[in-house]
């Protein structure tokens, strides 16, 4: 019971559980709880909703777990992170407009999928609502980045308080409440996943109209019990993560990621950063990101498609197939 109740969480009725590496995994875990969204987006009026998201997080788990959670250092610039095993930015960045018909097809971007960065734009379906990128240590859950590229070529994102919008999107009221969805999302990098609850900020649905801002005692409660101050996280099993240990990079053989065929690695593996601040490499089993119809977070973002606001998502922000992501591939130049 005790294994269950660090994975999930009822309080009153309510449903919380912690993302999971694929196939019954470990739960994801961030080593230090420094956390902090890197935001590019469209106003000050998105950036406050970016930071009012924050402000009620920190409030349910500054004291319990210690993260601070401050508000997003705001970069217009800021990109998502292409290296999957590097400890980026956990960065959040509204896209305004779409990579076709902006980015020229002999641009070199097209060869490794960095024309997101190199343009600012949306490279995705126009069906996807938002694509998170979640890199990860599979062996031991150990998170290294979270970023999350928001569609905003073609979808409304209100800030207002009230009315909800009676038909079509319209800025006056509310349509895809911004703040509702920087709530959902920040839990979500924090290692909660999606749930069907419609009394959980992490319910897989948000009608058009629907403020949802509170965190709900349920999701505030596990990530209190996966993070209790002044000690490590803890495992799905009930047991606390080993951080002295260090983490499975530190272990792995040491590689080039600029020499051979697979940089001296095994075929099942990739040649990342140890993820330590060394800029040393090791031969790792590459994380994973989730997205699209394929990520752990897919319902919520498929989910405003199919109340009305777009059609239903088949395509997945991420490269590759499934949860399973490319190799390393080289930061965009230029942004």
């Amino acid at each position: 019971m005790l294994a269950l109740a660090l994975a999930v969480s009822l309080s009153l009725g309510q449903l919380a559980e912690r993302q999971r590496a694929p196939g019954g995994g470990e739960c994801l875990w961030w080593r230090d709880r420094s956390f902090r969204w890197t935001a590019a987006a469209p106003g000050d009026a998105e950036y406050e909703s970016i930071d009012r998201a924050l402000a009620e997080w920190r409030a349910k788990l500054r004291a319990c777990t210690g993260f601070e959670l401050p508000p997003a250092v705001r970069d217009g610039d800021a990109g998502v992170d292409l290296e999957l095993g590097a400890r980026g930015s956990t960065s959040i960045v509204f896209r305004q407009r779409r990579c076709t018909g902006l980015v020229p097809p002999e641009d070199p971007c097209h060869d490794d999928d960095t024309c997101n960065n190199a343009y600012h734009c949306w490279p995705h379906s126009s069906t996807v609502i938002a694509a998170p990128r979640v890199s990860y240590q599979p062996q031991t859950g150990e998170l290294f980045d979270v970023d999350i590229e928001v569609n905003a070529a073609d979808n409304l994102y209100t800030t207002v308080d009230a009315p909800p919008c009676p038909g079509a999107a319209d800025a006056g009221c509310v349509w895809a409440d911004s703040q509702s969805l920087m709530t959902s999302f920040t839990g979500y990098a924090l290692g909660l996943a999606y749930v069907h609850d419609p009394a959980s900020v992490m319910n897989v649905e948000l009608p058009p109209g629907t403020v949802r801002r509170t965190v709900d005692a349920a999701s505030a409660g596990l990530l209190c019990r996966a993070y209790p101050i002044g000690q490590p996280p803890t495992r799905c099993d009930g047991g606390s993560v080993e951080l002295d240990a260090g983490s499975a990079a530190d272990a792995g053989t040491p590689c080039n990621p600029d020499v051979g065929a697979n940089n001296g690695c095994n075929a099942s593996e990739r040649c990342l950063p140890r993820g330590d601040g060394s800029g040393r490499y090791t031969c790792q089993t590459a994380g994973g990101c989730g997205c699209g119809a394929a990520g752990p977070g897919a319902l919520l973002l498929a989910a405003l498609a199919l109340l009305g606001l777009r059609g239903p998502a088949r395509g997945g922000g991420c490269r590759g197939s499934g949860r399973r992501a490319p190799g390393p591939r080289e930061r965009a130049r230029g942004r």
